[in-house]
């Protein structure tokens, strides 16, 4: 089994205006130091006796931001 390194950082800003309720933003890095290790065995390739095997996802980054209005 291998581990992830998760970062995952947010800030509510709250109200900025009249028109604006609500502010918050958010980041999130999944597999931080972009570890590629295999992690299973998947078999063989169907045409030759090449083996296959599964490897870890690379780093991903998710971006949100949400906005309240009045």
């Amino acid at each position: 089994v291998c581990s992830s390194d998760l970062l995952a950082v947010g800030y509510r800003f709250g109200a900025l205006s009249d028109n604006v309720s609500d502010l918050t933003a958010s980041i999130k890095i999944a597999n931080l130091l972009d570890n590629r290790q295999i992690s299973d065995y998947g078999g063989t390739q169907s045409a030759t006796p090449d083996p296959l095997f599964f490897t870890v996802a690379g780093r991903s980054i998710f971006f949100n931001v949400s906005l309240g209005l009045n």
